[in-house]
């Protein structure tokens, strides 16, 4: 398999999504051969198509929203061409750092302050995160220097309930779009937003693992 295909090396993972994408029609066996490719191809067709009607950002952003379902791409791109909007303080911008997370993936995140090193950044394992599906992406916001804010908390440079301030803002801008916040949760997470309620995931996990369309 190449090394850069999308979601490489985790053939299955690649599979199922194309197909709850309505791209791929074979089996989900995770050879991937003429029949994934081909889906494959189409696909990025078809995002970078979208990509031309609706406008490109910056390299990380662009990198995150390759990963998402086609309907969630274009989601994303209208809440980033939109995103100056939401009123953030002068010199902050938001970026796109987080997209699709395969399950390995999820696992891998779910790990950090558990059994691997690092702080804790998640409570959902695999399949349980709308990142694992195609319909949620992560917004970091950034000074004009391009610091990531959250890391001016640990600098004294920010106070905690200050940069709060600038994610509830982007997050009240989202939910204007129609998108689902995460800082609406109980545990709240600032960054998540997503195309579905929460209250549907395991509908959504159902529909993904039988290569249904989820939006």
């Amino acid at each position: 398999m190449p090394d850069d295909l999308l979601f490489s090396p985790d053939a299955v993972f690649l599979q199922r999504f194309l197909q709850s994408g309505g791209y791929y029609k074979g089996d989900v066996d995770g050879d991937v051969g003429p029949l994934s490719l081909a889906a494959l191809a189409k696909f990025q067709a078809d995002s970078t198509a979208v990509a031309g009607e609706q406008g490109s950002f910056d390299d990380r952003t662009e990198g995150n929203v390759a990963t998402l379902l086609l309907d969630t791409q274009r989601a994303a791109r209208r809440f980033m061409a939109a995103i100056s909007q939401a009123g953030l303080s002068a010199g902050m911008i938001a970026k796109i750092i987080s997209g699709t997370r395969t399950y390995d993936e999820q696992d891998e995140i779910y790990a950090q302050g558990r059994t691997m090193p690092g702080k804790i950044v998640t409570h959902a394992r695999a399949g349980e995160s709308n990142h694992n599906f195609g319909i949620a992406w992560d917004v970091g916001i950034f000074d004009s220097n391009g610091r990531y804010i959250d890391d001016l908390v640990d600098e004294g440079l920010m106070t905690q309930g200050a940069v709060d301030a600038e994610y509830k803002k982007v997050g009240a801008f989202g939910k204007g779009l129609g998108l689902f916040w995460g800082g609406d949760w109980g545990d709240p997470d600032y960054p998540h937003f997503q195309m579905l309620d929460n209250d549907l995931l395991a509908t959504v996990r159902a529909k993904f693992v039988s290569g249904q369309s989820i939006v």
